[in-house]
């Protein structure tokens, strides 16, 4: 993996916003009370692709078939295995709220074998796991999702694995700083 010379953002998120622009941000969910997050306002330099990646998010955030929990396993999942300390930060809080354990989601960041996974829960890092390596699904790992989850599901859970791989490859190219009021990733123990 390339180390990013410096920390300083190649692009800055916007500052003196534009009214399409602060249209946009008004709409995103700042993290703790805070401002627009460091990623919507980096994306805001850009409208158009801003407003269509935050309709594919806000599809999986609030319009999704799959379960708020399994969601945000799987995005933990590939947030870990990207490296992405923005999105661990971030959804780490989410994860707590939709009923992961704290053990649970540093676990998320460590070998499936360290955890005492349930056999949903580890087909579904199974998969993220398989997708992220090898850009693809194994048979058995797939027939195993298919007796639990319905097409639109398995359909679902690979855009949402490839989603959040392109945010977290997004963030860490153009250096996103990870917000203020973000809290924090979780730590491999």
């Amino acid at each position: 993996m390339i180390k990013p010379e410096a920390q300083q953002p190649r692009i800055s998120p916007v500052e003196d916003a534009t009214p399409e622009q602060e249209a946009l941000l008004a709409k995103t969910i700042p993290p703790h009370g805070g401002g627009p997050p460091n990623i919507f306002a980096t994306l805001a330099q850009h409208p158009l692709l801003c407003r269509r990646v935050n309709a594919l998010g806000g599809l999986f955030m609030t319009q999704g078939t799959l379960a708020p929990r399994e969601r945000e396993l799987v995005i933990l999942r590939i947030a870990a295995q990207m490296r992405s300390q923005y999105e661990l930060a971030h959804h780490s809080s989410l994860a707590r709220m939709v009923g992961l354990t704290a053990s649970e989601v540093v676990a998320l960041s460590q070998p499936l074998d360290r955890h005492a996974w349930g056999d949903t829960d580890l087909q579904l890092l199974a998969f993220v796991d398989e997708l992220y390596s090898l850009e693809d699904v194994s048979d058995q790992t797939w027939r195993m999702l298919e007796d639990r989850f319905a097409p639109a599901e398995l359909m679902e859970l690979i855009f949402l694995v490839c989603f959040y791989r392109t945010l977290a490859t997004f963030v860490r190219a153009v250096r996103i700083q990870l917000d203020e009021n973000a809290g924090v990733a979780p730590r491999d123990r």
